[in-house]
């Protein structure tokens, strides 16, 4: 079988500030709906909330009802585009990203590879000179490479 509560809300008194329960909230929500602007904050995301948003949707006519729902329909039309756009922006960011990065260690390792380059043929022509008897202080100049430097260098080859 099936039970039926019978609630005489004309008997429930309270204000909405002493309902302490849930079942107390329920009762006022029914009795003071037609009165009350909107959902109380405290039941926002409950149950009774859904409560405030079908009678809402219950006062409406029929072309409310239809244009309500259109602006639903138009509003997650607008909300996918927007996901839709978003997800293709950084699929596109990210892309960019990649090709930068990948173009930008290309450009650095480029450019350490010529400056390694060049300080190997810098040393290479050190030796030589050093080989050939030239003061260490005129090849450090000739070769751009720091005297203590290549002293320290000088000291390791002899």
């Amino acid at each position: 079988g099936t039970n039926l509560v019978f609630i005489d809300l004309h008997s429930f008194s309270k204000k909405y500030e002493e309902c302490e329960t849930m079942e107390d909230i329920w009762l006022y929500s029914i009795k003071n709906m037609f009165a009350m602007e909107g959902c109380p904050e405290n039941v926002i995301g409950t149950e009774i909330e859904d409560l405030f948003v079908r009678s809402e949707l219950a006062k409406m006519t029929i072309e409310q009802r239809l244009k309500y729902e259109e602006d639903i329909m138009t509003e997650n039309d607008i909300l996918n585009s927007i996901a839709e756009q978003l997800e293709d922006a950084k699929k596109e960011a990210t892309a960019i990203g990649i090709a930068e990065g990948r173009a930008k260690g290309r450009a650095e390792g480029r450019a350490e590879g010529r400056a390694e380059g060049e300080r190997s043929k810098a040393y290479a022509i050190a030796e030589k000179m050093l080989s050939m008897g030239h003061p260490i202080e005129i090849v450090a100049e000739l070769t751009e490479i720091p005297l203590d430097e290549l002293e320290a260098w000088y000291k390791k080859l002899i």
